[in-house]
């Protein structure tokens, strides 16, 4: 088992986003962070774009809809 998504984490009344993945390791389920996404709600272009080509990289294609969704619900 080995899942890539975007998580949301809140702090303080802001929601931060993370890429994380999840894995099983000696029968534990276990979570490494895969990229820092941040902020979503003071995203610039260039930072935009930037994020899309990190989440191609990773390649996940539900990673960059997961993303798009959320840009498109603020």
């Amino acid at each position: 088992m080995n899942t890539i998504f975007l998580s949301k984490r809140p702090r303080k009344g802001i929601t931060y986003y993370i890429v994380d993945r999840t894995y099983k390791e000696q029968g534990k389920l276990k979570h490494q962070t895969m990229l820092y996404v941040g902020r979503l709600d003071n995203l610039t272009r260039e930072r935009k774009i930037e994020l899309e080509k990190k989440l191609q990289e990773l390649k996940e294609p539900k990673l960059l809809d997961s993303f798009y969704k959320e840009i498109n619900r603020l």
